[in-house]
Order: C-alpha cells, then structure tokens, then sequence
C-alpha cells in the first residue's frame, strides 16, 4: 500500500519496533558495534524486519541504530558507505 493511502485512512498506523533491542536479543555482544551489523550480520537485519511485518508493521524503517558521533566506540566506515547502505 502507498503511505499517502495509508494516512488518508482513519486506522492506527503500526510501524516497526526497536532495532537496537532486537539486535541484542539476535546475539550482539556488549561492546560490539551495532552499527556494524549490516555488513557482519545482514540476515539478522533480515529476520528482525521480517518479524515485524509478520507482526503487522505497515511501514518498516532504515536501520539507523547506532551510538553518536561523538561517541568513544563509534565506527566510522571510511570507503564503505556504499555497500553498508545497501545491506540496510
């Protein structure tokens, strides 16, 4: 369905849940980048949207989660961004 269809009724919207707490319950260890789970880990990306559209979220979102840039542990993908946007 397209978004504006989906505004113009008059139902709740659902959207997709958390990324970052899923991400922890597929295995993403303490300290580990989550940002990075895209290029090590893409079919987590994959079965957590998959489980919220059987769920049925409506609209599913970019995986954005990830620490601030200013941030001690925070990865940069220098020469990567390319293929880090496509797995996600």
């Amino acid at each position: 369905m397209e978004l504006h269809k989906l505004l113009e009724g008059n139902k709740p919207i659902l959207l997709d849940g958390g990324m970052g707490t899923m991400l922890q319950a597929k295995g993403l260890k303490p300290g580990e980048p989550p940002e990075l789970a895209a290029l090590t880990h893409p079919d987590w990306l994959l079965d957590i949207h998959r489980a919220y559209v059987q769920a049925g979220a409506q609209i599913i979102s970019a995986s954005t989660f990830a620490p601030p840039p200013d941030c001690p542990n925070t990865v940069t993908l220098s020469g990567s961004p390319p293929k880090a946007a496509i797995l996600s």
